[in-house]
């Protein structure tokens, strides 16, 4: 029996694969970058952005690749971490790479092996690889082999036990809209409101925030982001 395709699959039905790899985005936010995305299995159960509030669940079209994913019956997060890297060590590593546009490594294990993957990445071109993960309570920042990794949070003492637990970058989901496009105070530290956000005509692509959490924390900045929904205007 054929698989059906992308724009032939319907809810009820299982897809094949509970990871998706893009070699070119068409993601408006991100631009032409690379892109992987898993099954919301792969997310930390505390994640408070689950069931309704996430991106992957809300914006776009994201949500029929979310729905997608999630019907694969595959749930060990080892085994999908492992395909998902096994598809990045494929991509041919000419551009940059968002990794879990939805999804997430919610074990140690699972965080290893998809950032050895990433770290593999980049030593292909040069080209950076990077992402973000609700799971930084439990992975501490090591586990993930020296990948671009924010730690997502929502509250200063989320920020605080990130950082003990060795995340330098910090993102911070916000429930509000940036009052501007300066850096302002939010929970305790100096935040620069995500661009793309901003302006839509910002992508992903030619913005180096979030591929540099390290700098970004020599700086003493954290990235904020206000809920996706948000229209987006030109400025």
């Amino acid at each position: 029996r054929q698989e059906p395709t992308m724009a032939q699959w319907k809810p009820g039905e299982q897809w094949r694969s509970p990871i998706a790899v893009s070699r070119k985005s068409g993601n408006m936010k991100t631009g032409p970058v690379a892109t992987t995305s898993v099954s919301q299995v792969t997310c930390p159960p505390a994640c408070p952005f689950l069931d309704g509030d996430c991106y992957a669940e809300t914006v776009g079209m994201q949500p029929f690749t979310t729905r997608r994913l999630n019907s694969n019956t595959v749930r060990n997060t080892s085994t999908i971490a492992r395909m998902e890297a096994a598809a990045i060590d494929a991509l041919p590593a000419d551009r940059k790479l968002r990794v879990h546009v939805v999804g997430d490594c919610r074990t140690i294990t699972a965080a290893g092996i998809v950032g050895a993957a990433m770290v593999r990445y980049e030593r292909k071109q040069g080209h950076k690889a990077w992402t973000y993960t609700h799971a930084w309570q439990t992975v501490p920042r090591s586990a993930w082999k020296g990948a671009r990794v924010y730690a997502s949070v929502h509250t200063a003492a989320d920020i605080a036990a990130a950082r003990a637990n060795g995340y330098t970058g910090i993102a911070i989901a916000s429930t509000k809209r940036h009052p501007g496009r300066k850096v302002y105070r939010l929970l305790g530290v100096n935040a620069i409101p995500c661009p793309a956000q901003a302006d839509a005509r910002v992508k992903c692509e030619t913005c180096a925030i979030c591929m540099e959490p390290d700098k970004m924390a020599q700086r003493g900045l954290a990235v904020v982001f206000e809920p996706d929904g948000r229209k987006r205007k030109h400025s």
